[in-house]
């Protein structure tokens, strides 16, 4: 017996000869096109007008209050908030579909952190 482990053969060999077996890599599926991982991020400018971000990297770069609504302290000039245009005093009010009224800085905390876990770190 023969064996081919790096191979499309069959491992067995008869009368001399090997037989060609095909695999399931041996035909590839169609590309599926995946969209990258992304978290919107909905704020509450000083001006009392609402700005979304869409965020497709971490770390964010931004620095926020520990109270609620957290409000943003700092954006650090090359990270991904700047680019993104947010400034000091936006609101955090909502990320993706979760509404943050009426949560505590601990859940919003939690739930940023969850979120922004799943995107690319850059």
């Amino acid at each position: 017996m023969r064996a081919d482990w790096f191979g499309t053969c069959c491992c067995a060999e008869k009368e001399g000869t090997l037989q060609e077996v095909g695999t399931a890599l041996d035909e590839e599926p169609p590309a599926e096109k995946v969209d990258p991982p992304n978290v919107i991020l909905a704020f509450e400018k000083p001006d009392g007008t609402s700005k979304q971000v869409t965020c497709t990297q971490r770390p964010l770069g931004m620095k926020y209050t520990k109270a609620v609504p957290l409000t943003v302290t700092g954006v650090h000039v090359h990270g991904h908030a700047h680019d993104l245009g947010i400034e000091t005093g936006w609101k955090l009010m909502r990320i993706g579909e979760t509404d943050l009224a009426g949560e505590s800085s601990e859940v919003v905390v939690g739930i940023l952190s969850e979120k922004t876990n799943s995107l690319p770190c850059v």
